[in-house]
């Protein structure tokens, strides 16, 4: 039987279903935008084969990730991580190779398809796929509904261009695209060929894949790339959800084991928080736009930003040093420049957060030093590259846009900030509430404890993550609304973060703290003080 189906990892093909399920929907959900009247024939055809192509690429890419997560995972240090970076490396050279036959899409689908049914067959339980189907079907179908509510993107891009409907940011972005693709240059074209300060990550992947694609930019940003980023995001998602499970299992017990997260609840949880419980409309006027599926460029930037998350929370959960100190500083650094040319914004919460757990892991005040110097000379160069000059200008400089409070005040109605407070702050708190009090009110283990021992570094991790994210966006004032592209990067790792602790403190209270699943309670039993000192001894070794 293979790897992915061992008992420990019984959880990776729930994940597999639901990420694959979450693919396959939103495919559907668009090529049925081509099916009606508004879709001209002449333009349709090359949309739908591109369509193909781009869901057979992204299901390509799932694939890699969760079956080297399986069978891998005795052979590296960190198998999430690395499967989840090969995967998202396969996905440009996997669109190459589909792109050159008509008949290769239709052949990958059938070939994973019947793959799917071969391991539920082998897991010998049908009734269990059910609950990963449903829970990736409707956040796949909600990733579509997220990436065409407002009009920022749509399907028909033909009649939006002739009725002049097309948003100024598509035709901004699409420009870029057209300049980068023909004369190698980051400019809009409108004045020449003379470039201008920007960051261009994402819009080189939009040149590649459109490109390869064979389509027009304004094309590939209206219906290819929500598709492109719609599955890979709900895959990154559950893969974060995964790591900081095996943290929680690992750090508050004495077992090694790696999470599994079968069954309705787990799934229910991830649906609920991903979707979330207020009105579509009702969170755009309290300030929640969810821009990851509405900026390319930001939604790429978290996407990638996950990457980091799920290494830190593997490193963690095996209570294992970095092997070579070096490298991973200089493959960090590397990361979070590329990442700097993605979306500035996202690369400066990730620096920050980064920065804190640097100064709070047990380290020399050398490799602190020397990863602090990591951290800055990306976003040093970030921010120089972006820098306003003669020859173009990228908007206001910092100084200009530093107006406190700008974001409530004109973009929020004054009635409604109890309102947006809870709807952003709410899942934070209600995090920290679940995690930090212990599920038995007499536990042996203070906080100070649990603290020096690491158990808490997920809630240390969101706590700064969600300050230096809130700072910026309360303090500048970017246009078009978008200090939120700090804050918004926050709120997406809390929520995943949030099922995962309500997942387990609904299992440990419907199994009365005793073992669950074949496992100890995932937090709040009691450590000896035998226990705890052995692990601060273990973790000061370390």
């Amino acid at each position: 039987m293979p790897e992915l189906l061992r008992r420990h990892d019984v959880g990776l093909l729930d994940g597999y279903i639901a990420c694959m399920g979450a693919g396959v929907v939103f495919a559907v959900a668009l090529l049925n935008c081509y099916s009606g009247p508004l879709a001209r024939w002449d333009t349709t055809l090359a949309v739908v084969d591109a369509i193909r192509v781009t869901l057979a690429a992204v299901l390509v890419a799932i694939a890699v990730m969760f079956e080297l997560a399986g069978h891998l995972r005795k052979l590296v240090a960190a198998p999430l991580s690395l499967s989840i970076l090969m995967g998202l490396a396969a996905i440009l050279p996997a669109t190459a190779i589909l792109k050159l036959h008509a008949l290769a899409p239709a052949a990958v689908l059938l070939l994973l398809s019947l793959r799917m049914l071969m391991l539920v067959a082998r897991d010998g339980n049908w009734r269990r796929a059910v609950a990963p189907l449903l829970g990736g079907a409707a956040i796949g179908y909600w990733t579509f509904l997220l990436s065409y509510v407002d009009g920022y993107k749509m399907p028909w891009e033909d009649v939006s261009t002739m009725l002049g409907q097309v948003h100024v940011d598509l035709l901004f972005h699409s420009g870029i695209v057209n300049m980068l693709r023909y004369y190698g240059i980051g400019s809009t074209g409108v004045d020449g060929t003379i470039p201008f300060p920007y960051y261009f990550g994402s819009h080189r992947v939009a040149e590649a894949f459109s490109s390869i694609l064979d389509i027009q930019p304004l094309t590939f940003y209206s219906a290819i790339f929500p598709l492109l980023l719609g599955p890979l995001f709900v895959a990154m998602f559950y893969f974060f959800a995964v790591s900081m499970h095996g943290y929680i299992l690992n750090r508050d017990t004495s077992d090694h084991q790696v999470p599994g997260t079968r069954g309705s609840l787990f799934w229910l949880l991830i649906a609920i928080v991903f979707i979330g419980v207020l009105p579509l409309r009702f969170r755009r006027d309290l300030g929640l736009f969810d821009n990851v599926f509405h900026s390319e460029s930001f939604g790429m930037g978290v996407l990638l930003a996950y990457l980091p998350g799920v290494f830190l929370f593997e490193c963690m959960a095996r209570r294992s040093p970095l092997r070579s100190w070096v490298v991973c500083m200089i493959v960090g650094s590397v990361f979070l420049g590329a990442l700097c040319m993605v979306k500035l914004s996202v690369a400066c919460v990730v620096a920050a957060t980064a920065g804190y757990l640097l100064l709070r892991l047990s380290r020399s005040w050398l490799q602190r030093a020397c990863g602090m110097l990591a951290l800055a000379a990306p976003l040093a160069y970030g921010l120089w590259s972006t820098r306003g000059t003669p020859s173009g200008d990228s908007g206001p400089g910092i100084v200009d846009m530093i107006k406190p409070f700008a974001f409530l005040r004109d973009v929020i109605e004054p009635r409604l900030w109890p309102l947006s407070f809870i709807a952003f702050f709410g899942p934070i708190i209600l995090f920290l509430l679940v995690r930090v009090i212990p599920l038995r009110a007499r536990s042996p283990v203070t906080l100070r404890v649990r603290f020096n021992t690491f158990q808490l570094l997920d809630v240390e991790f969101a706590i700064v993550m969600v300050i230096v994210s809130v700072i910026p966006s309360l303090i500048l004032s970017i246009p078009q609304a978008s200090a939120n592209f700090f804050s918004e990067v926050s709120y997406w790792f809390v929520l995943p973060m949030l099922a995962v602790i309500l997942f387990e403190r609904i299992t440990s209270l419907s199994k009365s703290g005793k073992v669950a699943c074949g496992r100890p309670a995932a937090y709040g039993a009691p450590y000896s003080s035998d226990e705890s000192g052995h692990h601060l001894s273990e973790l000061k070794r370390n």
